[in-house]
């Protein structure tokens, strides 16, 4: 049993890791503020939205949509330390993980998560920005 145990904790770190996918390794691609839909710009240009963008991760485009995904922190095994987020669709049961350190907010809007390339501090700071959009299953 002893020499099994380093195949049984490989084998079930496999069988975890299959059932998540990485955001990283979802189709994306890279746009500017001007190449965004129409409403994820409207969105975000809103002055209303500088507390949601400065206090939530996760943003909603549809309020909708709040039914359909929700985002998790995931906490290390060990110790205090955070190593990433999951971003769950509720109706396919999907988890995509988000690493540690990814710029946010992530916008959410018709199936596609739009990432900031870098941290957003100011509603302003949007337009001079790049994005990444990932196209969720």
């Amino acid at each position: 049993m002893k020499n099994q145990l380093p195949f049984l904790i490989i084998f079930i770190f496999a069988v975890c890791s299959s059932c998540n996918k990485q955001i990283d390794d979802m189709p994306s691609r890279t746009l500017t503020y001007n190449e965004l839909p129409k409403e994820v710009q409207t969105y975000l240009s809103r002055s209303t939205d500088f507390c949601e963008v400065t206090q939530e991760t996760l943003l909603f485009v549809n309020e909708s949509d709040r039914n359909d995904y929700r985002l998790e922190t995931i906490d290390a095994i060990i110790g205090p330390w955070i190593i990433g987020e999951r971003l769950i669709n509720n109706k396919k049961n999907t988890e995509y993980k988000i690493a540690q350190g990814t710029p946010g907010p992530y916008i959410l809007y018709k199936n596609r998560l739009y990432i900031p390339r870098d941290f957003m501090y100011l509603v302003e700071d949007s337009k001079y920005m790049t994005y990444t959009e990932y196209e969720l299953d």
